[in-house]
């Protein structure tokens, strides 16, 4: 089908244009006239359709994309990768700073590889957070760090004395006994 189309394009536009080279933009602006008033008004013999009739038959079928959505992210290449300890990912050979809440988790970068220009973006459960950038070692290596959190230490050992018994006995009454012992009664009345 591409094929046909291409011949039809050359018969029809190419071997009109002038031997010279055009600017981009004349081109464009030729072939848009052409595509608009010749070929989608006419009838192909495969369908039975010109190609604006056939698309415009299933424009009910057709969605807005909503204002909240930028269709040029949807488009973009994903990696996963694990934010390091230092609060950098690892990409294409060289460290990337990450915001440093990250560390430890599993995040997406978004990528377009034939604009190597535009910024890595970082994604979290689907959601854009930040652009990442390269690492300057130079600038960041006193940047404080947050400090990443460490076994719990262990509560200090207390001594109990004959009262701390006591008192662990007529806490174990009142969760046996629940709602039969009310805390305000008179100790008396415990049995």
């Amino acid at each position: 089908m591409i094929e046909r189309f291409h011949k039809t394009w050359r018969a029809e536009v190419g071997a009109e244009l002038p031997s010279y080279p055009l600017p981009l933009a004349e081109l464009n602006r030729l072939h848009t006239a052409w595509m608009t008033c010749e070929y989608h008004r006419r009838v192909h013999a495969a369908t039975g359709q010109s190609p604006r009739d056939r698309f415009l038959a299933g424009a009910e079928h057709l969605r807005h994309v909503p204002q909240d959505i930028n269709i040029d992210e949807i488009f973009l290449h994903r990696e996963r990768r694990t934010v390091r300890a230092d609060g950098t990912i690892r990409w294409e050979g060289g460290f990337y700073e990450v915001p440093g809440e990250y560390v430890g988790e599993k995040v997406e970068l978004r990528f377009a590889p034939l604009r190597p220009d535009l910024p890595l973006l970082l994604y979290v459960d689907g959601v854009r957070v930040t652009e990442v950038f390269p690492l300057n070692r130079l600038a960041n290596h006193r940047r404080p760090r947050r400090e990443l959190p460490g076994p719990e230490p262990a509560p200090p050992r207390v001594l109990k004395g004959p009262l701390d018994y006591i008192d662990d006995e007529y806490q174990a009454l009142l969760r046996a006994f629940g709602d039969e012992i009310d805390s305000s009664s008179d100790p008396e009345d415990i049995p």
